[in-house]
């Protein structure tokens, strides 16, 4: 990260079925910072582990880590698969 913040929720492979994956892309049909539990109740049994990154931060993600990120503010950052 360049500048800016960003917030982290990571997930065990089998926390997948309560993510709601969409079959169409890599996305998931819930906003972990802001869940709506009546609308996707399965998420409550998800286990995220979470981190903010700023500036001068960096981090490995395994490929195939179910994941999902939110800018926390305007940021400047690389990532690369």
């Amino acid at each position: 990260v360049f500048s800016g913040y960003k917030l982290w929720h990571f997930f065990a492979e089998g926390d997948l079925p309560y993510l709601y994956p969409s079959h169409r892309d890599d996305t998931f049909g819930v906003n972990t910072r802001d869940p709506d539990y009546d609308s996707v109740p399965l998420y409550a049994y998800a286990n995220a582990s979470a981190c903010i990154l700023g500036p001068g931060d960096g981090l490995f993600v395994p490929a195939g880590s179910p994941h999902q990120v939110t800018n926390l503010s305007p940021s400047v950052a690389i990532s690369m698969n």
